[in-house]
């Protein structure tokens, strides 16, 4: 028998290996009984519409009474002893095996049989119930070790088959690169229509729209993922559906721990970028070139700032969760350029190719999911600098974080002015904000005099952002003047907002607002 082998189109499968896994016809029948060279003089009589009923094994019945020796899709077989040609009794025995769901019978004619009368022809053929007629001179035995050896074979083939498309499959988890592409295959392999949901009912890979009944298989993960493969069931799923999901469930526990192994990668690799030091272990260097990055070229650096992590445990893991949905976001979001990532100080540090920086759409369009998951987050993308020099301009940027816009990536040459600011003396900035900003120890004060001065003095505008009446605002300036000892001339103000914004670049507590 032609046996299907490895690395081939299903469609070479011989037809009853591509029918049975597909569950569109069962192993043995009668009519393939009847094709063994020991019954070529068998006879069909009558029933010859139920040729393709099922066979499981065949016994011979030579009783009246046959109830207890009979079974679903069994061949019987008979030499009619005790019924003669009484119609009445062979319909009776028709009627009882077609109840049972008997595959047909095979009498012995010459001794106590020569001729079934035509009443009886005409029941079998009503129910579809084959009678064929073997030689007086063909042993019982031949006939049966002959079914049972088909059986066998078949069942063996089907075996191996299976056993070989188990290969086929696991050869295809390794070599395929994407979860669609795996499903793909696997669903041509078995001939099963398929489809992966994740534990929300989102569809992740497979045909969208499967026919009913459909037949749902857990996919074998690690605790706390939940995915369900779910294939068209035409009576009986094949075996090579629970095999398929337990090739998804691998290839997915794969990709885990492969992600997770390549985020613990990227991440010291930018942080040891960040920390001034030498990229001398050869392992990871070798690594890093796989991922796309090569010491000798320039890269872009984008900064990505993050709420805080609050101090309760539950919220947390909350919080925990929101970085990686963001790394998550950030990497398929940037795909095109290599980004190698890691968490700092309450930011996303990426790495990017050098095409980054000439192609500031492009990064815009990729992370618009980003910043519609995290709107108050705020991003600033560099040039492409030496790899040398990352760390110092991760310095500059970190310091700059605060002032870019929300909700957006700005380019570090839009922000030449915060970084002037940024560049102004620590002691002489500080003094000058412990004399003017530290003295408000009120939150109303302060906050009202950055809002002034935002609006470069203009009450009705500053007042209506505040939401008080401007009078209200005229009452907290003249505090604000009383306390400082200074009137709140444009030229006073403007000084006000530089050290403000300079507080910002120190992300000092008074400028989070």
């Amino acid at each position: 028998m032609k046996l299907c082998m490895l690395m081939v189109d299903p469609q070479e499968f011989s037809p009853f290996i591509a029918n049975t896994l597909a569950g569109e016809v069962d192993m043995s029948t009668v009519r393939r009984c009847l094709a063994l060279a020991e019954l070529q003089d068998a006879v069909i009589l009558a029933g010859s519409a139920g040729l393709d009923r099922p066979v499981r094994m065949a016994h011979v019945v030579d009783i009246p009474e046959v109830g207890p020796w009979i079974c679903p899709e069994l061949l019987l077989l008979t030499t009619g002893h005790g019924r003669g040609e009484d119609a009445e009794d062979w319909i009776q025995l028709i009627k009882e095996l077609d109840q049972q769901q008997v595959a047909g019978i095979f009498i012995a004619f010459g001794r106590y049989v020569n001729q079934l009368p035509e009443t009886v022809l005409i029941e079998a053929d009503h129910r579809g119930l084959p009678i064929v007629k073997l030689p007086w001179s063909l042993p019982f035995i031949r006939v049966s070790e002959a079914v049972h050896r088909l059986i066998i074979e078949e069942h063996t083939e089907v075996v191996v088959s299976i056993e070989q498309i188990q290969t086929q499959m696991a050869r295809a988890a390794l070599s395929s690169r994407t979860i669609t592409d795996l499903i793909v295959r696997l669903s041509r392999l078995g001939l099963i229509k398929m489809a992966l949901y994740d534990e929300t009912h989102t569809l992740v890979a497979g045909q969208p729209h499967l026919l009913e009944p459909l037949k749902a298989i857990s996919v074998p993960l690690e605790r706390g993922v939940h995915y369900t493969l779910r294939v068209e069931d035409r009576g009986t799923v094949s075996p090579l559906a629970e095999y398929a999901a337990l090739v998804l469930g691998l290839y997915l526990l794969r990709e885990q721990v492969a992600a997770r192994t390549e985020a613990k990668l990227q991440s010291s690799l930018v942080n040891a970028l960040l920390r001034h030091e030498a990229l001398d272990d050869p392992e990871l260097l070798q690594r890093a070139r796989l991922l796309g990055f090569h010491t000798e070229s320039p890269h872009a650096l984008l900064v990505l700032d993050l709420p805080k992590p609050p101090t309760d445990q539950e919220s947390s893991r909350q919080w925990v969760d929101n970085v990686t949905h963001a790394e998550q976001l950030l990497a398929a979001g940037l795909k095109d350029f290599s980004p190698l990532t890691t968490t700092r100080h309450n930011s996303l540090v990426t790495v990017l190719g050098p095409l980054a920086s000439r192609d500031v759409d492009h990064c815009k369009s990729g992370l618009q999911k980003f910043f519609h998951d995290f709107p108050r987050s705020s991003g600033i993308l560099t040039e492409a600098i030496a790899t040398k020099e990352l760390a110092g301009m991760y310095d500059v940027v970190e310091s700059l974080l605060p002032l870019a816009p929300k909700g957006q990536i700005s380019p570090l040459t839009h922000l030449i002015f915060p970084q002037i600011v940024a560049s102004l003396p620590d002691s002489l900035m500080a003094s000058y904000w412990a004399a003017t900003w530290g003295r408000l120890t009120s939150a109303s004060l302060r906050d009202s005099l950055a809002t002034l001065t935002k609006h470069h003095g203009h009450i009705q505008e500053a007042a209506l952002q505040l939401g008080i009446h401007r009078n209200t605002l005229r009452h907290r300036i003249e505090q604000i003047e009383h306390i400082l000892q200074r009137p709140l001339t444009p030229d006073f103000l403007n000084e006000l907002a530089l050290a403000w914004t300079w507080g910002k670049t120190r992300q000092l507590p008074d400028t989070k607002m």
